[in-house]
């Protein structure tokens, strides 16, 4: 998908959409940047955009085992494989 492409998703995702979708701010409901499960299905993780400004160093982009983020998996691969290293996470007690 293009950059273009992931940016209409992304901003009208939650305007134009041929079912309800479900967006939230749980890290922090002070920015326009949600949460949007379907966004993140279509566009390998970019969904997550809420996680991802709170958490800007973060390299996971989403926190949650459950949350569909290849993009995280093929970084860690990286990292494996020797290719990525010192990958930064978020301090959990800023969030919990």
């Amino acid at each position: 998908m293009s950059t273009a492409g992931s940016f209409c998703l992304l901003n009208f995702s939650g305007v134009v959409s041929p079912f309800p979708v479900k967006i939230f701010r749980p890290y922090n409901k002070k920015i326009s940047a949600v949460q949007n499960t379907v966004v993140a299905m279509i566009t390998f993780g970019e969904g997550w955009h809420n996680f991802h400004h709170a958490f800007p160093t973060d390299f996971r982009c989403s926190d949650q085992w459950y949350q569909w983020n290849p993009t995280r998996w093929f970084i860690r691969g990286c990292e494996m494989l020797g290719l990525a290293r010192n990958l930064k996470i978020r301090n959990r007690r800023v969030v919990d």
